[in-house]
């Protein structure tokens, strides 16, 4: 038990770096979409395996068929004087996660249930998806996108701050700190911020945060797969 903990408190302070250590020359991209990259002359797609996945001379232009429910693909777009990695994720990406949601805006809800989050009324469930914070509430792992104009949002100085985050593009969140309170508003530049008060674990996502944005699915995807210890994958196209 002691040493299953230690490997999610390392993960957890390891979180930004890990993922931007992994995925920084990495290009996420839907399957099923169809793409026009820069670029001109010859060039194909190539999976890891060798298998060529899409090719042709001048512009770039494909669509790859879309991956089954929450799998990935790794490739390299080769062309004539590069080499780019590429990496395509499912339509529903987010397949697995069972969750409850708390106040969501309809648009968001209706992303997450297209993304493959299976909301349920269970009380128990992994991941609470909400709009604003909630004492004492139910699962391992609460994720919160408030609105600008709920800021600021005040913590217990008891909460403990793990990780206040900008990932891969900034954000608007902002964390100060007084005698008893902790305070985050909407005028700094973090992507989240992550606050744990065992049991509870929080993350409130900046106002900007776009649930549209494959980068961004790509980073909750991954916050909810180390809070949570499910697999990092669920498995890749061949």
């Amino acid at each position: 038990m002691k040493y299953h903990f230690a490997i999610l408190l390392i993960l957890s302070f390891a979180l930004p770096f890990l993922y931007g250590a992994e995925d920084d020359a990495v290009l996420n991209l839907w399957s099923g979409k169809s793409y026009d990259l820069p670029g001109n002359g010859k060039w194909q797609i190539v999976s890891k395996h060798g298998r060529v996945l899409a090719s042709g001379n001048g512009a770039i232009k494909f669509q790859l068929p879309p991956l089954k429910s929450g799998t990935t693909l790794n490739t390299v777009l080769e062309t004539e004087n590069t080499v780019r990695k590429l990496r395509f994720h499912s339509p529903a990406p987010l397949t697995g996660i069972i969750a409850v949601e708390s106040a969501l805006p309809p648009s968001q809800l209706k992303l997450l249930k297209n993304y493959g989050v299976n909301f349920t009324g269970k009380p128990d469930a992994d991941v609470v998806f909400s709009s604003s914070a909630i004492p004492a509430f139910p699962g391992k792992l609460q994720l919160v996108f408030p609105q600008k104009a709920d800021f600021p949002i005040t913590f217990e100085k008891t909460w403990k701050t793990i990780c206040d985050c900008d990932v891969r593009s900034p954000g608007l969140l902002g964390i100060t700190f007084t005698r008893k309170k902790k305070i985050i508003d909407s005028n700094g530049e973090y992507n989240y911020i992550e606050l744990e008060k065992k049991p509870y674990k929080l993350v409130i996502f900046s106002p900007d945060f776009d649930l549209k944005n494959i980068e961004n699915i790509v980073l909750l995807k991954y916050i909810i797969d180390v809070k949570i210890n499910c697999s990092k994958s669920k498995g890749e196209n061949k």
